[in-house]
C-alpha cells in the first residue's frame, strides 16, 4: 500500500492531490474520437488515471463515425439508444440539444455549484456560460472549446498594399476581387482572393455566418432559422435572399469554383493557404492552428519549433518562396443591412433595428457559433458512483490549470475562459511555440467575440434531429443516378450552386436552374422551405420543433393566445383548449400597453427587444419590460454611479459649510431653509452612489428583501426632495414680506424650523407607505430598487401630480416674494433698487425653479406616460 502511495505521489498534479488514489479499482467508460487534435484530453485521461487510480476506458472511434456513434449511444428518443454504453463523453456544443432533451444527458447545475473552488467556473466567459452549454435554462454540457467563424488574413498582402482587414461583406468581397487571380505565392500562376471550405458537414457551420449577420438583428434569443411565433423556416426572406447572393460572389472567387464539395475542409481549402495560393481563410480557429502547427517539431528540451504557417514548397521538399509576414486572426465581417422580421423587408442598421450593431455605419456583426466547438458530458443513465468519476474527470479537464495549457497547444480546442486570452496567459503560448504577436491576435479577435454583450451572438441550429434539417440522413446507400433531390440545406444549396453528388460518392458538375441571378435565388429559398416544412412534419410537426427551438434560445413557451392564434390544430390535437373563442386580429382588437398592431390581421406585437408579453396577454393584449440583460445593468450602474457619487461628493461640501459656516446658522433662517434640499439630496445620493456600487462589485442586483427597503426609503425621499424648493421659496417671502415691515431680526425658531424641515419626511414617509402596501415598491427591471412599475395612480400619477403642485407652490411664493419687493421699493421712491432688487429676487427663483424642474422632469414624465399607458421603455 505505502508503494501505491509512493507512485501515486510521484505521478500526482497539484490540481488532482485531493483524489490522490481515490478511485483505485473503478473504471468508467468515457467516448472519446480519435484524432490527433485531441491529444491534449487523451493526456489529461491518462493523467488522471495515474494519479486517482481510476480507469477511464475509451474507445477510439473513428472521427467521421463519432456523431452517428453518439446517436446509437444516446438515441433520438427516450426509448431508444443504448445508454448505459458509456457514463461520460465527448460532444460538440451545437449537438447536444436533442439528447437533453430526452433526458440522455445529465444537469449539471448543481454539480457546478458543489465543485465551484475548483472549477472556478465564473472565469468561463459569460457568452459561453449563457449560449455554449445550455438548453431551456439548464446547463448540460462543460465547454472545452469555443468555436466562431474568423477569417485568417494574409497580413503581408496587406501591409503591401496599404489595406485594413474588412469589416463588412462588401469590403470582404473587394478584398477578394482585389486578389483573385493575381500571383499570390511568386509561382507565376493565378490564384484566388478566398477559401472557403465547402466540403459536407463543414459548409453549414461556417456558410451560415453570412445568415447570422443578414437575418438576425436582436440578439442570440431571436435566432435566424425560424419565426418564433409561426415557426416557418426563415429561408424565404428578403434576408436570406442577400445573404445567399453574398454567398455566391464569394464562392466565385474560390477553389469551389474549379472543385465543388470535393475540396476538403483541411486537405483542400487550408492546404491552398498554406501554400499561399489564397488571400483569405474562412475557418474556425482550431483549422488555424491546426495549419500554423503543421510540422512542427519538439527539440530534446520540451521546445515547440513551428514551421512558417504560410510557404511554397518544391519537389524536394525545400521552401522556395514564403510570405514577409505570418498570417492574422481576424473578426469575421458583418452587414449593414439586416432583415426587418416586422416588415419583412432588408433594411439599413440603426439603433431599435439592430440591437449590438455599431460602427459608422452601424455594422451587425455578432460572432456565430459554428458547431459551437467541443464540449464533455455525463450520461444520466449512468450509475451515480460512475456519474461522480467522471465528474471529478471533467471538473480537471475544465479548470484553468489544465484547460490553459490545452487550447494553447496544437489541437482542435480554442480559448472559452478568460484567463485563457489574459495577458499573464501569454508566456504559456509562448512555451508552446507561439509568436507573442500571433498570439496578442487571437486574444484581440477572441476578446471581441467573446468578452462582448452576451446577447450579441448566433448560434447553429440546436433542436432535436438537426442533422435532417442541414445535412442529407436519408441519403440512399445504392444509386445508379446523380442525386438531384437532396432534402437537406447542404445539398439543396450545392444543387443550387452547380453541383450534384455522384454515385461513386463524387460531386460533378451540373447544369444551374437557367434563369436571372433573383430567379434563381428565389427558387433556391422555395426548395429550402419546403424542404424544412417537410422534415419538420415528418419529426413532429412545425410547432414540435418551434417549441425545441424556442427551448435552445431560452425563450418562454407560447402562450395559450399565441398557440391558439398560429397553431390551433397541432394544439387542439395535443390537449390543448382554445376555448372556441374565434380570433380576433389586432386591427379589431387593439393592443395594450407597449404593444402595438404590425399587421391588423395578426395578433398584437410588443413594440421592442425591452419587452415581452405579459402573464395576460391573452386578455389584455399588452407587454411589459422585460429584466434587463447583465450589459444593460452593468452600464447602467456604472453611469448612475459616477453621477451619484459626484452628488454624494458635492452633498458632503454642503453639510461641511452648514456646519461650520456661521452665516447658515440661527439667525439666519433664509439660509437654514435650503437644509429642506440638501437633506433629501444628499441622503438620496448616499443610498444610490452605495447601492450602485456594491451591485457593481457583486455583479448582480441585492436581494428581494434589501432591495424592497431601499424602494421604501427612496420613495420617501423623492418625495420630501419636492417639497424642498417650496419651503425654500414660502420663507423667502416670509422673510422678505417681514423685511419690508421694518423688522430686521425676524426668524423662525429652532423649533419650528425643525418641524417644517420634518413635514416633507412624514408626507413622504405617509406616501411610501401607500405605495408599499400597494405591492408596487422593489426592483425596476433589475436596474434600480425604487418603484417597480408606473402603471398606477399611487406610483405615476402621485408621483407627477406631487411634483407639479410643488413646481406650481415655488413658482407662487417667488412671484409674491417679487411683488412684495417691488411694491416697498416703489413705496419709498427708490424705483432704480426696486428694479435692481426685484430684478435679484425674480432670477434666483427662476434658477432654483429650473434647477429643480428640469433636474426631476424626465423622471417625473417617464412616470406619468406609463401611468398613462404611452411610457417608453429605457433601451440601454
Amino acid at each position: 500500500m505505502f508503494l501505491v502511495c509512493a507512485v501515486f505521489a510521484l505521478v500526482c498534479p497539484p490540481a488532482l492531490k485531493y483524489l490522490e488514489g481515490k478511485y483505485v479499482g473503478e473504471s468508467i467508460n468515457f467516448m472519446l474520437p480519435g484524432h490527433d487534435n485531441l491529444a491534449p484530453i487523451k493526456a489529461r485521461v491518462n493523467q488522471f488515471e495515474s494519479c486517482t487510480g481510476a480507469t477511464i476506458v475509451t474507445d477510439d472511434i473513428e472521427y467521421s463515425r463519432w456523431s452517428s456513434e453518439l446517436k446509437t449511444a444516446l438515441g433520438e428518443t427516450e426509448e431508444s439508444g443504448q445508454k448505459k454504453l458509456f457514463d461520460a463523453l465527448l460532444i460538440k456544443s451545437a449537438w447536444f440539444a436533442n439528447y437533453a432533451a430526452i433526458g440522455a444527458l445529465e444537469p449539471l447545475d448543481e454539480y457546478i455549484q458543489a465543485s465551484a473552488d475548483r472549477l472556478q467556473y465564473s472565469d468561463t466567459m459569460p457568452i459561453v456560460r449563457r449560449n455554449l452549454v445550455t438548453y431551456d435554462k439548464t446547463v448540460y454540457v462543460m465547454a472545452l472549446d469555443a468555436d466562431f467563424v474568423q477569417l485568417y488574413l494574409r497580413q503581408d498582402l496587406l501591409t503591401r498594399d496599404a489595406l485594413e482587414p474588412p469589416t463588412t461583406w462588401e469590403e470582404l468581397i473587394a478584398l477578394a476581387a482585389h486578389y483573385h487571380g493575381t500571383d499570390l505565392n511568386n509561382d507565376s500562376k493565378p490564384d484566388y482572393g478566398l477559401c472557403w471550405p465547402a466540403n459536407p458537414y463543414n459548409f453549414a457551420m461556417i456558410a451560415m455566418v453570412i445568415h447570422a449577420t443578414t437575418m438576425q438583428s436582436k440578439g442570440v434569443d431571436q435566432g435566424f432559422f425560424f419565426d418564433l411565433l409561426t415557426g416557418m423556416p426563415l429561408w424565404n426572406t428578403t434576408g436570406a435572399a442577400y445573404a445567399f447572393e453574398i454567398l455566391e460572389t464569394l464562392f466565385s472567387m474560390s477553389p469551389f469554383t474549379e472543385h465543388g464539395p470535393n475540396y476538403h475542409n483541411f486537405k483542400g481549402m487550408a492546404m491552398d493557404f498554406k501554400k499561399g495560393r489564397c488571400a483569405i481563410l474562412a475557418g474556425m480557429p482550431g483549422l488555424f492552428k491546426a495549419l500554423m502547427f503543421k510540422g512542427h517539431t519538439v527539440d530534446a528540451e520540451g521546445r515547440v519549433h513551428l514551421e512558417p504557417t504560410v510557404r511554397r514548397l518544391d519537389s524536394n521538399g525545400n521552401v522556395v518562396w514564403m510570405p514577409s509576414e505570418p498570417p492574422r486572426h481576424a473578426r469575421m465581417v458583418g452587414s449593414t443591412a439586416v432583415l426587418e422580421r416586422s416588415s419583412g423587408a432588408i433594411s439599413k442598421c440603426h439603433r431599435d433595428h439592430c440591437l449590438y450593431a455599431a460602427g459608422v455605419p452601424m455594422i451587425n456583426r455578432p460572432p456565430f457559433f459554428g458547431s459551437g466547438g467541443f464540449a464533455s458530458a455525463i450520461v444520466a443513465e449512468a450509475p451515480q458512483r460512475r456519474k461522480d468519476i467522471a465528474w471529478s474527470f471533467l471538473v480537471y479537464l475544465n479548470a484553468p490549470e489544465q484547460s490553459l495549457p490545452d487550447v494553447a497547444n496544437a489541437s482542435f480546442l480554442d480559448p472559452y475562459r478568460y484567463s485563457h486570452i489574459s495577458t499573464t496567459a501569454l508566456p504559456v503560448y509562448e512555451e508552446r511555440g507561439w509568436e507573442r504577436e500571433r498570439a496578442e491576435r487571437l486574444f484581440e479577435v477572441s476578446s471581441v467575440a467573446l468578452l462582448g454583450q452576451v446577447e450579441d451572438a448566433a448560434m447553429d441550429l440546436r433542436i432535436p434531429f438537426r442533422e435532417d434539417f442541414i445535412f442529407e440522413t436519408a441519403l440512399p446507400k445504392a444509386r445508379e443516378t446523380l442525386y438531384t433531390e437532396p432534402k437537406g440545406w447542404e445539398y439543396i444549396v450545392y444543387l443550387h450552386l452547380g453541383w450534384a453528388l455522384a454515385p461513386d460518392g463524387k460531386w460533378v458538375r451540373v447544369p444551374r436552374y437557367n434563369g436571372t441571378s433573383e430567379e434563381r435565388i428565389a427558387r433556391l429559398q422555395q426548395q429550402l422551405t419546403s424542404a424544412w416544412l417537410s422534415t419538420m412534419q415528418r419529426r413532429g410537426g412545425v410547432l414540435s420543433v418551434l417549441k425545441s427551438y424556442r427551448k435552445s434560445l431560452s425563450q418562454p413557451a407560447l402562450s395559450e393566445a399565441e398557440l391558439c392564434a398560429y397553431h390551433e390544430a397541432e394544439y387542439v390535437e395535443s390537449g390543448g383548449v382554445c376555448g372556441g373563442k374565434p380570433f380576433v386580429p389586432c386591427g379589431v382588437s387593439g393592443c395594450g400597453k407597449w404593444a402595438q398592431c404590425v399587421d391588423p390581421y395578426d395578433v398584437c406585437e410588443c413594440t421592442n427587444g425591452d419587452t415581452v408579453p405579459s402573464a395576460d396577454f391573452e386578455t389584455s393584449r399588452a407587454c411589459e419590460q422585460r429584466v434587463a440583460s447583465t450589459s444593460q445593468q452593468r452600464v447602467f450602474w456604472t453611469l448612475s454611479g459616477f453621477l451619484h457619487f459626484a452628488g454624494f461628493a458635492l452633498s458632503v461640501r454642503v453639510m461641511w459649510e452648514f456646519w461650520f459656516n456661521s452665516r447658515l446658522h440661527p439667525p439666519y433662517t433664509l439660509m437654514q431653509s435650503f437644509a429642506a434640499i440638501f437633506v433629501p439630496d444628499m441622503a438620496y445620493s448616499s443610498v444610490y452612489f452605495f447601492f450602485h456600487f456594491t451591485n457593481l462589485l457583486r455583479g448582480s442586483e441585492i436581494a428581494d428583501a434589501p432591495c424592497d427597503a431601499v424602494a421604501f426609503i427612496t420613495f420617501g425621499i423623492v418625495i420630501a426632495t419636492f417639497c424642498g424648493p417650496v419651503i425654500v421659496a414660502a420663507v423667502t417671502y416670509l422673510k422678505l414680506k417681514r423685511l419690508s415691515q421694518g423688522d430686521l431680526q425676524w426668524s423662525i425658531s429652532r423649533g419650528v424650523l425643525a418641524l417644517i424641515l420634518a413635514v416633507p419626511w412624514l408626507l413622504g414617509i405617509a406616501f411610501a407607505l401607500i405605495v408599499q402596501q400597494a405591492g408596487y415598491l422593489g426592483s425596476y427591471r433589475g436596474l434600480y430598487c425604487y418603484a417597480k412599475t408606473w402603471d398606477h395612480f399611487v406610483t405615476g400619477g402621485l408621483t407627477m401630480l406631487t411634483f407639479l403642485l410643488a413646481t406650481a407652490l415655488t413658482i407662487f411664493f417667488y412671484v409674491l416674494a417679487f411683488i412684495n419687493v417691488r411694491r416697498t421699493m416703489v413705496a419709498a421712491k427708490q424705483h432704480i433698487a426696486a428694479r435692481k432688487a426685484s430684478r435679484t429676487v425674480a432670477i434666483r427663483g427662476a434658477v432654483l425653479v429650473a434647477a429643480y424642474f428640469l433636474t426631476w422632469i424626465l423622471w417625473t414624465a417617464v412616470g406619468f406616460s406609463s401611468w398613462l399607458g404611452s411610457g417608453p421603455s429605457i433601451p440601454l
